[in-house]
């Protein structure tokens, strides 16, 4: 993908270390490099980030502290129904 959110099939990168240098279109004149890497038919993605966030936790984080907690019927139990399997499922 390059930096117009598109996806480039066939297409190559440069990369110089740990850092992408390149996004180069189908085609394109590849530079001298010291070492190259055949990934047809492979997904090439950016190394490992973390997206999952609890921003919205951190910034009303204490926010209804003072406020009395009204327990609901529907939710009885804090534990997941899934971790303790029935005599059915087992």
């Amino acid at each position: 993908m390059d930096d117009e959110l598109r996806v480039l099939e066939g297409g190559a990168l440069v990369i110089d270390g740990a850092r992408i240098v390149s996004v180069l279109e189908p085609g394109a004149a590849l530079p001298e490099a010291d070492e190259r890497m055949d990934a047809s038919g492979m997904l090439v993605i950016p190394g490992l980030v973390n997206t999952h966030g609890h921003v919205p936790m951190s910034l009303l984080r204490g926010l209804a502290d003072d406020m009395k907690y009204r327990s609901s019927r529907r939710c009885t139990t804090s534990t997941p129904t899934w971790s303790t399997p029935s005599r059915e499922l087992t």
